[in-house]
C-alpha cells in the first residue's frame, strides 16, 4: 500500500486528455450519479450533470495515467475558485464547483485520497496546491470497467501548440499571423502522426524504478518529479515576445527522461536509434557568418570538461555582457585556469564568431535549430516516419535510420547553406533484453501499460 500522500512527489493534474472509449464516459456518468446520491445539495440540471460527468471523466483519465506510472504519485489541483479562469492549465470547460464536488465525492466513495493545500499568508509564492491520487480500488474499477489503456489517450489542448513568452518568461496572448497559422498546421500534422503510434520505453521493472528515483532526485524549479507517459503532443515555445527567438519543440515525455535511458524508447514496439547534431550551437554560429565550423568537436578545449565548455558557449551566446558566472555551475577548471582565461582562449580559438559572443544571439540560434527540427519532421512525415525530437537530436526506429541521416543532412543545408555536422549515438540490443526480461517476469510495468 502506498505511503501517505506527499506534497513533493507530485505533478499537476492534466485536464487535457481525450479518449474515444464510450466505456470511460459511461463510468463517469455512473460516478456522477453515485456522488449526487450522497450529496446534500440540490439536484443538478441535465446540462450541469453533463459538465459534472465531464470533469469526473478528466479526473479518471489522469489518475489512471498517474497510477500506472506510480501508485504513490499525487496530482496537484487548486481549491481556489479564482484559479479556474480557462487558461492553459485549466480549460474553460472545467469549473471550480465541478472540480471540488468531483474530488470530494470520489474521496468520500473511497476512490480517491486527497489532502488540502497549504496557504502561506506571508509568501504567496510558497503556497502549495491540494493533492489527490487514485486508490487501488479506483484503478481496478477503471481498468476492468472501461478497458482503458494508454494508447487510447490523446490530447485536445490545441491552444498550447505555440506558446509565446514575455521578457519575464510569462506566457502572453498573441494575434495569429500567416506564419503562426502555418506553424500550428505543421505541428498538428506532426502530432497526429505521433498520436497514431505507441511510444513507450522498454525497461525492466528494476530499471524503471531506478529511473523514477533518478528523476525524483534531480527535480527542481524547472524539472518535474515524474514522467507523464500520456504527453505525446509537442508544442513550441518562443521567447521575448518574438516568434524568431526560441521556438524549440517541448512537452514530449521522452524529453524528460535521463539520457542514458533514451536508448530503450521504442516506437510501435520497434527499437529506436538516435542521431545528434554535433556542437550544434557552435555550428549555427559559424553558419550565421557564412562559414562552416572547423572540423572536430566544438566543445573540446585544452583539458576543460566538455560540459563546462558547452555552458560557457551558451553563456556567451545568451548574455549581453561578460560577467563571471557562479563557479558552482561548472566543473573544476585545470590548474592555473580561471573563467576569464578560458573565455579569452575560446574567443581566440573561435575568432570568426567572436562578434556573436555576448550579443544575446542564443535565442535566435535556437530559432534556427527549431526550423531545422521542423523541416526534418515534416520531411519524414511525408514518408509516414515517426520522429521524436530532443532539441538537437532525433529518434526514429532503426529501419528509418538511413532516411533520418539523409533528411538531417539536407535539412541543415537547406536552412544554413552549410554541411551538416552529426554523430550517431550507440545502439542497444533491445530485442535480446526484451526476450530475457519477458521470460524472467521482469517486465510487469511494461506489460501493464500494453495489457499483454
Amino acid at each position: 500500500m502506498p505511503e501517505a500522500i506527499s506534497y513533493e512527489y507530485s505533478r499537476p493534474l492534466d485536464w487535457y486528455h481525450e479518449c474515444s472509449l464510450d466505456s470511460v464516459w459511461e463510468l463517469a456518468k455512473t460516478l456522477a450519479s453515485e456522488i449526487e446520491e450522497i450529496e446534500t445539495r440540490r439536484i443538478r440540471s441535465e446540462e450541469e450533470m453533463l459538465k459534472f460527468a465531464f470533469t469526473i471523466r478528466q479526473i479518471i483519465l489522469d489518475v489512471y495515467v498517474a497510477y500506472l506510472y506510480d501508485p504513490a504519485l499525487s496530482l496537484g489541483f487548486s481549491r481556489t475558485e479564482s484559479t479556474y479562469t480557462g487558461d492553459r492549465e485549466t480549460p474553460s470547460d472545467v469549473s471550480y464547483n465541478a472540480v471540488i464536488a468531483s474530488v470530494d465525492g470520489l474521496t468520500e466513495l473511497d476512490f480517491l485520497e486527497s489532502v488540502k493545500g497549504i496557504n502561506n499568508h506571508h509568501h504567496r509564492s510558497r503556497n502549495v496546491n491540494s493533492r489527490l491520487r487514485a486508490t487501488s480500488a479506483f484503478f481496478e474499477r477503471i481498468k476492468t470497467g472501461t478497458g482503458l489503456r494508454l494508447h487510447h489517450l490523446s490530447r485536445h489542448d490545441e491552444d498550447a501548440l505555440l506558446i509565446l513568452k514575455d521578457n519575464d518568461k510569462r506566457a502572453i496572448a498573441f494575434v495569429d499571423t500567416d506564419d503562426t497559422v502555418r506553424m500550428k498546421e505543421n505541428l498538428c500534422s506532426i502530432n497526429n502522426l505521433i498520436h497514431s503510434s505507441v511510444i513507450d520505453i522498454c525497461l525492466s521493472d528494476e530499471q524503471m524504478q531506478e529511473m523514477k528515483e533518478t528523476i525524483k532526485s534531480r527535480a527542481g524549479k524547472n524539472v518535474g518529479r515524474a514522467i507523464n507517459f500520456s504527453r505525446t503532443s509537442l508544442s513550441r515555445t518562443f521567447n521575448k515576445e518574438s516568434f524568431e527567438k526560441g521556438g524549440r519543440f517541448y512537452r514530449g515525455w521522452w524529453q524528460g527522461i535521463p539520457s542514458k535511458y533514451r536508448r530503450y524508447i521504442n516506437i510501435n514496439g520497434q527499437p529506436t536509434v538516435e542521431i545528434d547534431y554535433k556542437s550544434l550551437s557552435v555550428s549555427l554560429a559559424y553558419a550565421e557568418v557564412g562559414l562552416e565550423k572547423p572540423d572536430g568537436e566544438g566543445y573540446l578545449f585544452e583539458g576543460v570538461h566538455r560540459k563546462s565548455v558547452k555552458r560557457l558557449f551558451n553563456r556567451a551566446f545568451n548574455m549581453s555582457s561578460d560577467r563571471a558566472p557562479d563557479p558552482r555551475d561548472y566543473y573544476p577548471l585545470p590548474e592555473g585556469e580561471t573563467y576569464r582565461t578560458v573565455m579569452e582562449k575560446l574567443l581566440e580559438k573561435h575568432q570568426p564568431i567572436s562578434g556573436l559572443f555576448f550579443s544575446e544571439v542564443g535565442l535566435y540560434l535556437q530559432y534556427k535549430d527549431s526550423i531545422i527540427a521542423e523541416t526534418i519532421m515534416l520531411k519524414l512525415l511525408e514518408e509516414d516516419v515517426v520522429c521524436l525530437p530532443i532539441h538537437d537530436s532525433f529518434l526514429v526506429t532503426r529501419g528509418s535510420l538511413d532516411k533520418l541521416k539523409q533528411v538531417m543532412k539536407s535539412s541543415y543545408t537547406s536552412v544554413t547553406g552549410q554541411r551538416a555536422p552529426h554523430k550517431e549515438i550507440e545502439e542497444t540490443a533491445q530485442e535480446e533484453a526484451l526476450s530475457e526480461w519477458l521470460v524472467d517476469g521482469r517486465l510487469q510495468g511494461y506489460m501493464e501499460r500494453h495489457q499483454w
